[in-house]
């Protein structure tokens, strides 16, 4: 996938989606249970923003592998600091609009089409930047455990004694009381 498209793919989609959704005319009180679905985005969110700071934590434990500094040697820190930043902070701001847009369930008419078209467009962003971060992180984790296997096979075998013992040279006495 060509760098721009990587970067900017969240950005197209979400905005050509919410703008779908605005042009659909589609407003908050013609969906049904639209509360639960706040609800869900909220659970959701929070649930994607805990696995990412767990996959910070993996980066951070691999970091002095040899796939990590190729990334560090072509700069691309720069781009994975940036990617789990994006994806965090939509995820933030989606929680934040959904407990927000609870408020405005009811709504009708032109404002409700954009703060239903601005969740639409959040939404998508954050699903699509959760989906980046995992799938480079998937690619790094591949990398660094494949590097791992071949570390492993490649390491001489060491000669490990093995005792040879006989069960009569044990003293072996019973417990009393």
């Amino acid at each position: 996938m060509p760098r721009w498209l990587e970067i900017s793919y969240p950005f197209i989609f979400s905005i050509i989606i919410g703008a779908v959704s605005f042009f659909l005319k589609l407003e908050i009180n013609q969906i049904s249970k639209f509360d639960m679905i706040l609800s869900s985005s909220v659970t959701l969110s929070s649930i994607i923003i805990a696995f990412v700071a767990t996959m910070i934590s993996i980066l951070i434990s691999i970091s002095n592998s040899s796939v990590m500094k190729r990334i560090n040697k072509n700069n691309g820190e720069s781009d994975l600091i940036t990617y789990i930043n994006m994806t965090v902070i939509s995820g933030l701001l989606l929680v934040t609009y959904s407990l927000v847009l609870n408020v405005f369930i009811e709504s009708s008419g032109y404002t409700s089409r954009i703060l239903l078209s601005l969740f639409v467009t959040l939404l998508v962003f954050f699903l699509l930047s959760t989906y980046r971060i995992i799938r480079i992180v998937t690619v790094i984790l591949t990398d660094v455990l494949s590097e791992n296997k071949e570390t492993q096979s490649a390491q001489k075998e060491v000669f490990t004694p093995t005792v040879k013992g006989n069960k009569s040279d044990i003293n072996e006495q019973p417990i009393s009381d």
